[in-house]
């Protein structure tokens, strides 16, 4: 598989990666959960010891390889030629996940947040720290829910909540019928006493 990989990412203008797909002392594979389609694989490349090198792609039944990381448009395409259908809700939010898990940069963490007991703050707060995180929590609180998704004219509109790093923002993300997905990001808070390595 990982050669089959490469040579997909070569194809896909990636020479860089499939280098490293081709090189199992290179990297680890995990297949990710959450396919929206039949026969398709959502494969990560965990770079090591470099994690922001890992990378996503779609591999599909007959060798299809899509690079997915920061390609939205990849995504698209991938959903595309694997025939997704989204017919209800749970399905959009579902493909949603799928689509932030693999088009995300690997150059920062990120995270989905339901409440404000799920963020991730520095252990040690100073008195500045402390108040800005209060007011963060005062301001997260009445706001911050599990995703969900309402039906639009072109299919659903989704809405999760991210952490990155010191920033919190609404995550709202259009999932057509096809599985085409496009979004956009509104910040909450941007000041959250994060740890640096976020």
């Amino acid at each position: 598989m990982r050669e089959e990989v490469s040579r997909g990412l070569v194809a896909e203008g990636r020479e860089d990666k499939a280098s490293l797909a081709a090189q199992p002392e290179m990297t680890m594979v995990e297949e990710l959960p959450g396919s929206p389609a039949d026969g398709w694989r959502l494969l990560r490349f965990d770079a090591v010891p470099h994690a922001s090198a890992s990378f996503c792609v779609a591999y599909g039944p007959e060798r299809q390889v899509f690079y997915l990381t920061e390609r939205p448009d990849r995504f698209a395409a991938f959903t595309r030629a694997a025939g997704v259908r989204v017919t209800g809700p749970a399905e959009a939010v579902a493909l949603a996940r799928t689509y932030l898990a693999t088009t995300r940069s690997m150059n920062a963490y990120a995270q989905v947040v339901t409440s404000v007991d799920e963020l991730d703050v520095l252990g040690y707060l100073d008195e500045e720290d402390q108040r800005r995180l209060d007011a963060a929590r005062e301001r997260l609180r009445p706001v911050l829910s599990d995703p969900f998704a309402v039906v639009s004219a072109d299919g659903f509109e989704v809405t999760f909540y991210i952490q990155r790093g010191s920033i919190v923002e609404r995550r709202t993300l259009a999932v057509a019928a096809d599985g085409a997905v496009t979004g956009r990001a509104e910040e909450l808070v941007d000041d959250l006493p994060a740890p640096i390595s976020l």
